[in-house]
């Protein structure tokens, strides 16, 4: 079982061979610390048990009622104790009965001792003291510490709740790992490294608290160090077997340092985010092998970001990894910032999914753009934790577009171009069609300017007013003065009369051409005269040429009046409609009454001009040209014509 595993490549292979026998030969719980051997402790402090000895019954323990057992460990025991001149509770450490007169265990748990009291901060246990108990072996005053073991609650989401109101584990347990890092960075400044640290040997006290325990294999990284072992003395395997770093399985000592200690603490986040430790197997050797190859493998539902920060915390060679526990530190407090950021573009993404879901059922705008301002808002809150969140820059703009879709669907492009203003990174193929959008309703926009003006009945309302006065009385005095002579008219003075009418209006077309040509509402109702004139020319050479009598003639005119005038009135003018009804009565009058015919076109002309004046005396009916338009715009686009 010592040959190395088939798929380690040589330099694992030549790893292997380093490995102390004992690594591979171990059988024990991988969870449970082995002690180095003799050799790897510096002994020039052992004079000091010597001078321990020397005092004999030391009536300091005396000032100690000691109580229950709070743990035991390989060479010592913790107990309970009332230090009796303070009145306060206290834990005393001393050595188990069979290791009472072991010069061995009594150094090391001095050592354990120098090292702690040396170590003066708020995430490691204070000692108080140090003397002699009842049988002369060394007694260790340290604070008490009421709480719990780390590795008992840290999967335990329910329990982490109940006694910290902390509903989100993982950041809690980051916070723990954060605490004991503050204790490594501070050993380290000392020159100390801990070599042990695992969720085990972590205390977490009912106020949240948080101590690193268990310094009993720390070395020293400093070369004039007399009382603690030092690193480079460290040439067996020594620490935990799940959580240990490849220099740590000996014949590395020069590898021994900070960086272990780092690689430690990336053993214990791989558990945090894994729910067990990094190295794993039935049996020593294979644990041994995963120690060396230091490529664990993290669930799938582990972020990326955390991931990255276990592997390199992990990382084989100490050079790999983090300089120092402070840069690790600083990658768990990025990534704890990153993943509040990532909660809430999480959230907005289900916002996201709604406005989605609301868009294909047509929902109201007013909910749309409700659902747009929520998943709007968080995104951007994500951004503000955290300006490189990908996920809630991709969302936002998912969220936008959508928008941008929906309103150029509903031919808005206006609102559109304001939504893709809000993007920093605005995709081609979008803006393309945002642009095409506002170029189409540019276009759209000047066609109904330019329809809203050709049907405005404001300009030109004056002179055609006039005109059609004065055409009016001469087409009223015209036919009364036929129907009043002593003999009828003929059709050569019905064409007579029509000369008359044509040169009138050529002289008012060239007087007022500007005021005719200026909108289409002018143009028409100028060419429907002209219609007019040429229709009662037409019937009029017909006539002659049928040597027919000119009350022949009389019913036709009528006809083409109100073919006209009902032209005029759908297409220009709607206050036409009572002269178009009249028009149409009087061609039945002169049907039946042909003798009488100039008596009602005179009747009807006078008529018309006043329902002229009426319609278009100027009064700024600026709401009816807007109606005119929209009717208008309507048939335009129902392709029903409109100019």
């Amino acid at each position: 079982m010592n040959e190395p595993p088939e798929f380690f490549d040589d330099t694992l292979r030549a790893r292997w061979t380093t490995v102390a026998p004992e690594a591979l030969t171990l059988v024990r719980d991988p969870r449970s610390t082995v002690s180095p051997e003799a050799s790897d402790r510096n002994d020039d402090g052992l004079e000091k048990f010597d001078a321990l000895r020397a005092l004999g019954t030391s009536t300091q323990a005396k000032s100690f009622v000691l109580e229950r057992t709070l743990g035991e460990g390989g060479m010592g025991i913790v107990r309970l104790a009332t230090q009796a001149v303070l009145e306060r509770k206290v834990a005393v450490k001393t050595l188990r009965e069979e290791t009472r007169t072991s010069r061995r265990a009594t150094l090391d748990l001095l050592r354990e001792a120098w090292i702690t009291g040396n170590l003066e901060h708020p995430n490691i246990v204070p000692v108080y003291d140090v003397g002699a108990d009842e049988h002369g072996g060394p007694l260790v005053v340290l604070k008490r510490i009421e709480g719990t073991v780390w590795s008992a609650i840290m999967h335990d989401g329910a329990a982490i709740e109940e006694r910290f109101g902390v509903a989100d584990a993982l950041e809690w347990n980051l916070g723990i790992l954060r605490h004991v890092v503050n204790a490594l960075a501070f050993a380290h400044s000392r020159g100390i490294v801990h070599r042990d640290v695992k969720p085990e040997n972590v205390m977490v006290g009912r106020f949240g608290e948080v101590y690193l325990l268990d310094w009993g294999l720390a070395v020293s990284t400093r070369e004039d160090e007399a009382r603690i072992p030092r690193a480079k003395d460290a040439k067996h395997m020594a620490g935990t077997p799940c959580y240990m770093a490849p220099e740590m399985l000996g014949g590395q000592a020069e590898k021994i340092g900070p960086a272990s200690d780092v690689y430690l603490l990336g053993a214990t986040l791989f558990e945090i985010l894994a729910g067990a430790p990094p190295h794993d197997g039935s049996n020593i050797q294979a644990i041994v092998a995963s120690v060396i190859l230091s490529e664990p493998a993290l669930p799938r539902h582990v972020s990326p970001e955390a991931a990255r920060i276990c592997k390199r915390a992990m990382a084989r060679e100490p050079h790999d990894r983090f300089a120092t526990v402070e840069d690790l530190r600083a990658a768990l407090d990025a990534f704890l910032q990153h993943r509040g950021s990532r909660l809430l573009a999480e959230r907005a993404d289900e916002r996201r999914r709604a406005l989605e879901a609301a868009l294909d059922l047509h929902a109201p705008e007013g909910e749309l753009y409700d659902l747009l301002g929520e998943c709007r808002f968080g995104y951007r809150a994500a951004l503000a934790s955290w300006e490189g969140n990908a996920e809630a820059r991709e969302g936002l703009a998912r969220a936008i577009a959508a928008m941008i879709d929906h309103e150029l669907s509903r031919g808005e492009p206006g609102a559109a171009a304001r939504l893709l203003r809000e993007l920093s990174d605005v995709p081609d193929e979008l803006a393309k069609r945002v642009a095409e959008a506002e170029r189409e309703r540019s276009v759209e926009a000047e066609r109904v300017e330019t329809l809203k003006r050709d049907v405005d009945p404001g300009p030109g309302a004056r002179t055609r007013s006039f005109v059609a006065v004065v055409m009016g009385t001469l087409w009223v005095g015209l036919p009364l003065h036929g129907y009043l002579r002593a003999s009828p008219p003929t059709v050569g003075d019905a064409l007579a009369a029509l000369v008359v009418l044509t040169f009138a209006y050529v002289g008012f077309f060239g007087w007022a051409r500007e005021s005719f040509m200026r909108t289409l509402l002018n143009q028409r109702i100028a060419s429907s005269l002209l219609a007019v004139l040429l229709g009662h020319a037409v019937i009029g050479v017909a006539t002659a040429f049928a040597h027919q009598s000119a009350e022949a003639m009389w019913p036709s005119y009528p006809v083409v009046w109100a073919t006209m005038l009902a032209a005029v009135s759908i297409w220009c003018e709607g206050r036409l409609w009572p002269s178009t009804l009249m028009a149409m009565g009087l061609a039945a009058f002169a049907i039946t009454n042909p003798t009488q015919a100039l008596l009602g076109f005179a009747v009807f002309n006078a008529a018309f001009v006043v329902n002229v004046v009426w319609a278009w005396w100027p009064r700024g009916d600026l709401a009816r040209a807007e109606l005119r338009l929209r009717n208008l715009h309507a048939r335009s686009r129902r392709g029903g014509g409109g100019g």
